[in-house]
């Protein structure tokens, strides 16, 4: 390093993969949700990550067309 010169490290960033794929969740079965605006929802089956990608799409829904 010259004097008054400062040495620039490089970053990295390091990606850990799991060992095997992760399990699918369960299916849940028999949930109903009630949203503020009255909406009622019954769902016969579907997993947690499904529900939780379809709260994410109402909320998203609701901020376009002014509610929550």
């Amino acid at each position: 390093m010259i004097a008054g010169s400062s040495e620039i490290k490089p970053v990295s960033f390091i990606q850990f993969a799991p060992s095997s794929a992760p399990m699918p969740s369960a299916a849940m079965r028999g949930n109903s949700i009630t949203f503020p605006d009255g909406v009622n929802l019954s769902l016969q089956e579907g997993t947690a990550e499904g529900i939780a990608d379809l709260l994410a799409i109402y909320r998203s829904h609701c901020r376009m067309v002014g509610g929550m």
